[in-house]
Parts: C-alpha cells; sequence; structure tokens
C-alpha cells in the first residue's frame, strides 16, 4: 500500500495573495522598473558605455522617454542624477537647485 498523507494541508493556496507568492516565477513588463539616468543641460541623450540601450537624459528629454515606457506598458522608473564631478570632499553635487542631493 502506498504511503500516502490522509491529510494534506493547503495553507498555501488559501488566497490569492499566498497563491502568487508560491506559484511559478513569471516576468512581465508590468514587474519592471526602468532606470533613467539624468543629468544637467538640455537636449542631451548620450548613451552609457558600460550599459548599451541606456542613456543620460537632459531633463527636457524626460517626457519623451516615459512616454515611450508608457507605450511599453512598464509601470515605474527609478531616477538617477548624475554628477559632474566632486570635489576631495565630494560637496560640489550638494546645490540647493541641483537635480541630486539636494537639501
Amino acid at each position: 500500500m502506498p504511503v500516502f498523507p490522509q491529510l494534506r494541508f493547503r495553507r498555501l493556496r488559501r488566497t490569492e495573495a499566498l497563491r502568487s507568492l508560491v506559484r511559478e516565477n513569471q516576468l512581465e513588463t508590468g514587474d519592471l522598473i526602468y532606470p533613467l539616468f539624468i543629468v544637467e543641460g538640455k537636449g542631451i541623450k548620450k548613451e552609457l558605455d558600460s550599459m548599451p540601450s541606456i542613456f543620460h537624459y537632459s531633463v527636457d528629454r524626460l517626457a519623451k522617454e516615459i512616454e515611450e515606457l508608457v507605450n511599453l506598458h512598464i509601470p515605474a522608473v527609478i531616477l538617477f542624477g548624475v554628477v559632474d564631478g566632486k570635489d576631495e570632499l565630494g560637496l560640489k553635487p550638494i546645490k540647493r537647485k541641483a537635480l541630486y542631493n539636494s537639501y
């Protein structure tokens, strides 16, 4: 006679939220967060050497790029301000009206 449990616990299938945590992983565009690197200036779209197809954008170019991401159904972005240089104490990027490290 085969050994099989008489009682099968289904605690991991009780709710949709739990089922979604334990089912096989599926990566969809709705799960993605797209990185956007922002630089000071105007009309800038420069490809990063270390990351093909990823660009530095000036603020005036962001709206068009974000519109393209919306059309691709990518729901989120993360913004990175790119520092054009630092002094020996790392204080140069701290400016009142900077895109990054403002206080």
